[in-house]
């Protein structure tokens, strides 16, 4: 029971502001050793997708959907604009089927390297 003396639960969301404003980052951890400076300068290339999160417990799954596939290194997710960006040497088309089976929900590429850009421009 809460009492004035006591502080407040930490690590809820009190608005859904804060929820709606979210970008959650998440990265793989590897030991580049034997890797060089070249792992430090260059970035892994970026994939952007574009799927439906209505939550921050939807943003929660797909990124762990996404984190376990082979390759991923790092995700990035924009909750308000339901786009998650993921780097990572891996098949996007790939990504994107195995997403697709795994969840249940629609996913689109927006951008993936080596491919244009699709009709809205991003």
């Amino acid at each position: 029971m809460y009492t004035s003396k006591q502080e407040p639960m930490r690590g809820c969301w009190t608005s859904t502001t804060a929820v709606a404003t979210a970008i959650v980052p998440a990265t793989k951890k590897y030991d580049n050793a034997g890797a060089g400076d070249d792992a430090s300068t260059s970035s892994p290339p970026l994939t952007v997708l574009e799927i439906e999160l209505h939550c921050w417990g939807c943003a929660k799954k797909v990124r762990k959907l996404v984190m376990d596939f082979r390759g991923v290194s790092k995700v990035t997710m924009d909750i308000p604009a339901n786009r998650v960006m993921v780097a990572g040497s891996f098949d996007a088309e790939s990504l994107a089927l195995s997403f697709r089976v795994r969840s249940k929900k629609a996913v689109t590429i927006i951008s993936a390297p080596g491919r244009p850009l699709t009709a809205d421009g991003q």
